[in-house]
């Protein structure tokens, strides 16, 4: 039922997201495969239809993303993971997701739960294979209590957008949600570093 809702929702967003299709359709052709991660997926289990982005990994070489965006003819400016952020969409390669490229997990779909530093965003949905992997999420979300993945991981490797991903914990913290005591000292050491 859930990969209905997910499958459906997605449906629903390409149908009013021209660049959205385009991309999918793309990917589609090329048999290329892609995964949906993040809010998105949180969101759907949630029976929430708020949101306000979509984050796509792809199997494939950089040098195809390049080509597909070249293709599509779309504005773009470059995202963290050295992908690229086309309105609110974000897409970037399997390889170059951040923990695979520094070597901390295997560049595998099944990975991908684990390797985004919190139980909150962890999970993908893969459209081609209708297949979800969830990782902790729905228990996560069920104890509303939100886990550092690989704290150890976590702690030494260079976090992109730490800023953002604080803004959004504390978001988290005022809808209700607590967090493990690795993620208060990683909050903690960003005040003492400003």
């Amino acid at each position: 039922m859930l990969k209905k809702d997910i499958k459906n929702r997605l449906e629903e967003i390409k149908r009013n997201n021209i660049q959205l299709q385009r991309i999918i359709d793309y990917l589609d052709c090329a048999k290329v495969e892609y995964g949906i991660v993040g809010g998105f997926i949180k969101d759907c289990i949630l029976k929430k239809n708020t949101s306000r982005d979509i984050d796509i990994i792809v199997d494939a070489e950089p040098e195809f993303l390049k080509r597909m965006i070249k293709d599509l003819s779309f504005f773009y400016s470059m995202n963290s993971c050295k992908g690229y952020k086309i309105n609110n969409i974000d897409i970037w390669c399997l390889s170059e997701h951040l923990p695979f490229k520094a070597g901390l997990f295997k560049p595998k779909w099944k990975n991908i739960p684990y390797s985004s530093w919190l139980s909150i965003m962890g999970a993908v949905y893969l459209p081609r294979k209708n297949k979800l992997i969830l990782g902790k999420l729905k228990r996560t979300l069920k104890k509303k209590h939100i886990k550092m993945y690989c704290p150890k991981k976590f702690f030494n490797s260079e976090v992109p957008n730490k800023k953002l991903l604080i803004i959004k914990l504390n978001d988290y913290i005022l809808e209700g949600y607590s967090i493990d005591s690795n993620l208060q000292k990683f909050m903690k050491e960003d005040i003492k570093e400003n």
